[in-house]
């Protein structure tokens, strides 16, 4: 029986998904990938964008997160990798992979507060303008604790160096986060998508992060996260969770559904 698996190239995640979901398949059955089937089907972003929201309200999503992390090098390694200080807490900015600009102001409303109190990774996606504003902005304020990065591929070891994430609520990414156990601190200001709306009640369930609508709201957060043991505690959380690689349950599920529907189809037929 062959498998085809229909993807789009928004961003890494889907595709992440599709060849994730196509090893396994590969195991016992032919696969055939087509990594940018909505962007070749429709012709605009903006359709795409509502196709993609109308397949979310009329499907359920099958997957958790099903990638595992590698082995890195100690921490202290990294931080010199990245120019960041040992023992000084780092907080992970992902803007998304194609990089939303408003996450400009994020910084400029967090930064002056927080200047002396923890060093931000700022990973501006594909948005090379986002990118150059970023360093242009530091650059003119003097700002020295601020790492600011294109679009990467190693999203991993970032994770790995850093104290908590603030982060769009797509769901490779929280899947990231929590295999990491990194605290989330998800950025609702231009509100959530179809799929991503269940976040709200995933975080305050599980007390593993917080979901901001305004910058002041925000700079709340960190606050409390200055405070004695929250980190610790939201990465405890984070790990009581007990979380497995799901891949092969995935591929189950799939294949069972299909057998069932071939089934019915003998029976009519």
């Amino acid at each position: 029986m062959p498998i085809s698996i229909i993807s789009a190239s928004t961003g890494n995640g889907h595709n992440a998904v599709m060849n994730t979901l196509a090893e396994a398949f590969k195991k016992e059955y032919a696969v055939k990938c087509y990594p940018c089937f909505y962007e070749d089907l429709l012709p605009s972003n903006r359709t795409l964008s509502n196709f993609y929201n109308l397949l979310q309200k009329a499907s359920i999503a099958l997957c958790k997160k099903y990638t595992e992390l590698a082995i890195f090098e100690g921490k202290e390694t990294q931080n010199r990798l990245y120019g960041l200080k040992a023992g000084k807490p780092v907080l992970l900015m992902n803007s998304g992979a194609q990089g939303s600009f408003h996450y400009l102001n994020i910084i400029k409303a967090i930064v002056p507060k927080y200047r002396l109190n923890f060093q931000l990774i700022v990973i501006c996606g594909k948005n090379k303008g986002l990118f150059r504003a970023t360093q242009l902005y530091c650059h003119k304020n003097g700002i020295k604790n601020i790492v600011v990065l294109p679009y990467i591929n190693n999203m991993e070891e970032l994770l790995y160096i850093s104290d908590a994430c603030i982060t769009k609520a797509g769901a490779n990414m929280v899947y990231e986060c929590l295999l990491a156990c990194m605290p989330l601190i998800i950025d609702s200001t231009e509100g959530l998508l179809y799929q991503e709306q269940g976040i709200v009640q995933f975080l305050k369930k599980y007390s593993i992060g917080y979901v901001f609508e305004d910058t002041e709201a925000l700079n709340n957060i960190l606050h409390a996260l200055d405070g004695d043991g929250l980190t610790e505690q939201l990465k405890r959380n984070i790990d009581a969770m007990h979380l497995v690689n799901g891949t092969e349950k995935i591929v189950n599920s799939i294949l069972n559904d299909i057998s069932v529907s071939n089934t019915a189809n003998e029976v009519k037929g």
